[in-house]
């Protein structure tokens, strides 16, 4: 995350979707740049990612009250291509040799949601909704984030290092470029883990999803229960404490 005092300016930094070229656009003013690197918060009572707070976490912290002061930014892009991306970081983070196959196979929604090994799958509208209302602004999406970064270069007036930064950004690969890559299982377990960022973020599903599996199912429900058997936090208002005892059928 980056909080810009001078241009008034929140950047929620969402993992895999151009955030690095963002936080070189907004940096300059950042006076909190203790939202990087990992550290364990008594606030949460776990180890985050500091650079990459979805909402659920960033709750707890002093600064959320800048995202009702300031404007907040966001950088989102196709569920798909993120995912590719997210795949490979994953595999150079943690030194694996493993298949999208076997890293999909191992995702739940819990797992992608409070395990910050798997960071980089946490859903993007974790990071851009809260109780299922939007925080944020301004949508940067990265299929056209040369032209968007742009516009909003000249609303912040921006100096003209920082615009010539944003005309050497490059283009974003595309799904259609990364089809090949997806059996229709794989995708739909993919489009069933982030069913919330294609309907809230305005991406349409693939013409390969096939609903012939689902995370709501009774069997799959106490498989993950049984894993993860914990008293939930009490994070009151946020999307995921709602959502998991939504999925357990807890009142």
């Amino acid at each position: 995350m980056i909080i810009n005092h001078d241009k008034k300016v929140v950047f929620i930094h969402i993992p895999k979707c151009a955030g690095k070229a963002v936080r070189h656009i907004l940096c300059e003013a950042d006076m909190y740049g203790k939202f990087w690197h990992w550290n364990y918060s008594e606030k949460t009572n776990s180890w985050n990612d500091l650079a990459h707070l979805p909402l659920h976490l960033l709750y707890h912290y002093d600064e959320w009250s800048f995202l009702r002061e300031y404007k907040v930014i966001a950088a989102i892009r196709n569920p798909l291509d993120r995912f590719i991306s997210a795949v490979e970081e994953h595999k150079r983070q943690h030194d694996r040799k493993i298949t999208m196959s076997k890293i999909i196979e191992e995702l739940d929604p819990i797992k992608i949601a409070y395990d910050p090994r798997y960071i980089h799958f946490c859903p993007q509208s974790y990071f851009t909704h809260y109780n299922g209302v939007s925080v944020i602004d301004t949508f940067l999406h990265q299929e056209n984030l040369k032209n968007e970064l742009l516009s909003l270069a000249l609303e912040l007036n921006l100096n003209i290092e920082k615009i010539k930064q944003i005309e050497l950004l490059g283009n974003a690969s595309t799904y259609a470029n990364n089809v090949n890559q997806f059996n229709s299982r794989d995708v739909t377990k993919i489009v069933e883990l982030y069913k919330d960022d294609f309907n809230l973020l305005g991406y349409p599903c693939p013409n390969n999803y096939k609903k012939e599996f689902s995370f709501e199912n009774e069997s799959f429900k106490k498989k993950i229960y049984k894993a993860y058997s914990f008293n939930f936090p009490c994070e009151p208002q946020t999307n995921i404490y709602l959502k998991l005892r939504n999925f357990f059928n807890f009142k």
